[in-house]
């Protein structure tokens, strides 16, 4: 990504402006057309569930840490089997909800992209 993408996202994601957020969103949905990010930022902003559902600002918050946001990506693209759901409504507050995200970072990593793939398909992931 360009710099001066990422100074926007930046000023944006500390931004009170939400129209100025929408933008900062819709170039990272630009830069990543095609790509299930752009499709995952969607899910995301539109959940049909309210503790999945994020605001914008969140997500370009969550999207300047990339381990968190990548993670978020991969829960919600699992999201068929309500795990995002289950475990949003156990864990209301956003720390512990952070937490979670990130060990499921942590345990994905270790696996290669072919494998990373492979787990989540496989539900290898704790689902509790």
């Amino acid at each position: 990504m360009r710099e001066d993408s990422s100074n926007t996202i930046k000023e944006a994601s500390q931004s009170d402006n939400n129209d100025m957020v929408m933008k900062a969103l819709d170039k990272i949905k630009n830069i990543y057309d095609g790509s299930f990010i752009s499709s995952c930022i969607d899910l995301l902003l539109h959940h049909k569930n309210p503790f999945v559902r994020l605001k914008p600002t969140e997500i370009l918050q969550n999207f300047n840490d990339p381990i968190i946001f990548e993670a978020l990506l991969i829960a919600t693209n699992d999201d068929q089997g309500g795990f995002v759901a289950d475990s949003a409504q156990k864990s209301l507050e956003t720390l512990e909800f952070k937490l979670k995200i990130q060990r499921i970072k942590a345990h994905v990593i270790t696996t290669s992209r072919e494998g990373e793939i492979e787990c989540i398909r496989n539900g290898c992931i704790s689902r509790s």
